[in-house]
């Protein structure tokens, strides 16, 4: 459960990344995706270019500049917007 705990912890940061969370815990990569994957109906994830793999808790509110800021980049982009 260190691996949710790591997910929802740093409020700074969105989205979590699974060499990211392994630095934070201490546990192997692998068993890091797996709970994650064994999780989906508690974590979002999607596939960024730049980092792969990213989670974030379903529970986390953003806030709300953060919101807005995606909302408004995917409307200038007409939704072809790239993750990261």
């Amino acid at each position: 459960m260190r691996i949710l705990a790591a997910v929802m912890g740093l409020v700074r940061w969105s989205w979590r990344t699974v060499r990211g969370l392994s630095q934070e815990t201490g546990l192997d990569e692998v068993q890091i995706l797996s709970v994650l994957l064994g999780h989906r109906d508690l974590i979002r994830s999607a596939n960024s270019e730049r980092f792969g793999p990213i989670f974030q808790l379903i529970e986390r509110n953003e806030p709300a500049e953060e919101s807005f800021v995606d909302k408004a980049l995917d409307y200038l982009a007409m939704g072809r917007r790239r993750i990261a």
